[in-house]
């Protein structure tokens, strides 16, 4: 079996890993408040460990597992483990629809919602790093040792998932199927600087809209990136005034799981 990644080509593939879609109104980073800072170091993370998941799990063949990284695994659980409580995304209304040309008897039930909790995404990973470990023949008894070391290292991490920062982020896991649309909705106080980030396992087209004056933050296709947004533009945020964000995630093709995060 072929081992996709090493740690030492990770650096430069991470940098240039995340996607940033556009915004409307971009921050200078050496402007931005730290809390928005954290926010957005936050979210290209959780992105980041997502994608390192897919990419290190492998698909099981005949032959065993193939194109399977531990490396890539380690390193996602490690990352996941470094966020903080991820708290369900319960105050967003969400919908479902389909395509025009959907095949008719296609289910268009809105799938339900699955918790996203880093701690237990981490567990899960480890676990698989494990069942490569012991089933893959190739990896020598020195480097079976050295991943032992890694895959322990990180199991006894207690991780920051057990901080809670307050006013987010916040994350939903859902299943969604090929022509279908989710439509999320919720209010943004004007002018506070938001962002929504979003990894999945088939491309979806990821939409960011604020409803006064549709005007679209983002609008790409992607497996995984972050958005930023400032409903209004840049001025001085007033709790009592609030304007109404959309996000759309929709899946042209095939289908498959999404986690959308939003703090």
């Amino acid at each position: 079996m072929k081992k996709t990644l090493s740690l030492l080509g990770l650096p430069l593939l991470l940098a240039g890993l995340v996607l940033a879609t556009s915004s409307a109104e971009e921050k200078k980073a050496d402007a931005a408040p730290a809390e928005d800072k954290t926010a957005q170091e936050n979210a290209e993370k959780m992105v980041t460990a997502m994608k390192l998941k897919q990419w290190g799990w492998g698909t099981k063949t005949e032959k065993g597992l193939e194109k399977a990284s531990i490396d890539s695994l380690v390193l996602a659980a490690r990352m996941l483990l470094e966020l903080p409580v991820i708290r369900p995304l319960e105050d967003a209304k969400v919908e479902v629809t389909k395509d025009k040309d959907t095949p008719e008897g296609t289910d268009t039930a809105l799938p339900e919602a699955q918790e996203f909790k880093p701690e237990k995404e981490a567990a899960e990973i480890l676990k698989r790093a494990r069942e490569i470990l012991r089933t893959d023949r190739d990896i020598s008894a020195k480097k079976k040792g050295l991943y032992e070391a890694m895959i322990t290292e990180v199991e006894k991490m207690e991780g920051e998932t057990k901080r809670t920062i307050q006013g987010g982020p916040k994350a939903v896991q859902r299943n969604i199927g090929a022509g279908q649309t989710h439509t999320y909705r919720w209010n943004w106080v004007r002018h506070m600087g938001g962002l929504v980030n979003i990894t999945s396992t088939v491309p979806v087209r990821l939409q960011v809209i604020q409803d006064a004056g549709h005007v679209v933050f983002c609008n790409a296709i992607t497996t995984g990136g972050t958005c930023n947004f400032i409903p209004g533009g840049i001025g001085r945020p007033v709790l009592n005034q609030v304007t109404r964000m959309t996000v759309h995630v929709h899946a042209p093709h095939g289908r498959g799981t999404y986690v959308l995060g939003a703090q």
